[in-house]
């Protein structure tokens, strides 16, 4: 029940974040979920099933290597196969490499898989899929090193009252406008999407951070963690998301922020929110789809989420009803029981 958006390590736009999957296809019962997960490799599941050969120390070799501690050298080696190819890779263009050649296909039964704006699969359990070896080496050989990298920040200028007071069971919602890059190069092509946020909660685990891109993406950056009863809440925290990778960033992007508490009395303040926009001016590879020159004609972000609390609402309202309904039923059937039983 914790969250890989709380390790300061995968939060880094330096890390390639790998996860892992069962030799079946499935989510393995020690995997996190992030959005700054980037793909996906085999390790172990349960015990009694299959785990990972390699070799062992002093020596010999084991068939019982686990866990991520298994998934992360399996991805180092395919990355190593993609260096030999092509020896000219940069990190960036590691990344970038590893998610455009990743497979969701094996993964796609798990549940929790949605599509981005640029039309790729991704999940906070397995990022976009599989890597795949063979497709790896093949794109690195034909790679040209992408454009140099540009960073936009976006600082979200909280009104009166500064800090806002949080209580109980909340949702507040905050936009920003973003046009290319308020000073400097823009950035057109989305690579990584930080939010640097500080909030303060008597339980830091019943936070809950969304990122919705103008493109429609949602990116749940920090979900509930009913394990963290930590009462500091988070400062400056650079919460990371590759879900974005491709996008055109131009247009209305909105925070989320909300609290699962079930105590009224729980109280806490958020501070501020920063958006930093990570990417080039111009598309990574010579046949990447071009963005418009114009900012692109999107939904409105905040009127999606207005849609989805109100389809929300009426389910819930729906669901009341129901149920009013059969506790209407059930209370006449043994009322009538009862007054059979006082007239007999």
């Amino acid at each position: 029940q914790d969250s890989c958006s709380a390790d300061g390590y995968t939060t880094s736009v330096y890390t390639l974040s790998i996860s892992s999957a069962t030799f079946d296809n499935h989510r393995p019962w020690y995997l996190e979920e992030c959005p700054s997960t980037i793909a996906t490799t085999y390790s172990s599941a349960n015990i009694n099933q299959p785990a990972i050969v390699t070799v062992d120390v002093p020596r010999g070799c084991t068939k019982m290597h686990t866990g991520t501690s298994a998934s992360a050298p399996l991805a180092a080696g395919i990355i190593a196969l993609a260096l030999e190819a092509n020896p000219s890779l940069t990190w960036r263009d590691t990344q970038h490499v590893v998610l455009r050649t990743a497979n969701p296909t094996p993964l796609l039964d798990n549940p929790g898989w949605s599509v981005n704006g640029v039309g790729r699969k991704i999940s906070n359990k397995f990022g976009y899929g599989l890597m795949d070896g063979g497709a790896l080496v093949t794109l690195a050989k034909t790679w040209k090193t992408v454009p140099e990298q540009h960073i936009c920040t976006y600082e979200y200028k909280l009104a009166a009252p500064n800090p806002r007071p949080l209580v109980g069971r909340f949702q507040l919602n905050f936009t920003l406008d973003v046009n290319g890059c308020e000073s400097g190069t823009p950035v057109l092509y989305l690579e990584h999407v930080q939010v640097h946020s500080t909030v303060r909660y008597m339980k830091r685990g019943d936070l809950k951070l969304t990122l919705f891109s103008p493109a429609g993406t949602r990116s749940v950056l920090l979900p509930p963690r009913p394990q963290d009863f930590n009462q500091n809440g988070f400062h400056k925290w650079p919460f990371l998301t590759v879900q974005m990778w491709g996008e055109d960033p131009r247009g209305t992007w909105l925070l989320m922020v909300e609290s699962t508490t079930t105590n009224p009395n729980a109280a806490g303040t958020f501070h501020d929110w920063t958006l930093l926009l990570y990417g080039t001016a111009d598309p990574a590879q010579p046949g990447d789809k071009i963005h418009p020159p114009g900012a692109p004609q999107t939904t409105s972000v905040l009127g999606r989420v207005q849609q989805l609390t109100s389809q929300l609402y009426t389910k819930l309202r729906t669901k009341a009803h129901v149920a009013r309904r059969g506790a209407m039923r059930w209370i006449k059937r043994i009322g009538g029981n009862l007054f059979d039983s006082v007239q007999a």
